[in-house]
């Protein structure tokens, strides 16, 4: 199985993971899929860590909007210990 939810390379005060690759094929969307996705993987990260980070590309709007709706905030840069440079848009959530 594949693992949506990977601990940042941060310091263990932090507690932070990151939200790394939640993507449907095209005959997967518009079925409930990513909100179902979102949900499992942020209740998995809440019993493990304080807060959430992921990164995307503002191209995928409907990604964003999605991250927003489960209550990421946009950060104007990545966190540090970030590996993704391709990536133009961060979102944090706090957890707990």
């Amino acid at each position: 199985m594949p693992r949506l939810i990977q601990a940042m390379n941060s310091t263990d005060e932090q507690h932070i993971c990151e939200l790394q690759k939640l993507y449907l094929s095209d005959d997967a969307k518009g079925h409930g899929l990513s909100k179902q996705l979102m949900t499992i993987a942020l209740d998995y990260a809440a019993q493990r860590y304080d807060q959430c980070y992921l990164e995307t590309m503002a191209k995928l709007k409907p990604a964003c909007a999605l991250y927003e709706k489960f209550g990421f905030t946009p950060l104007k840069q990545p966190l540090n210990g970030s590996e993704h440079s391709a990536m133009d848009r961060w979102y944090l959530k706090v957890l707990k």
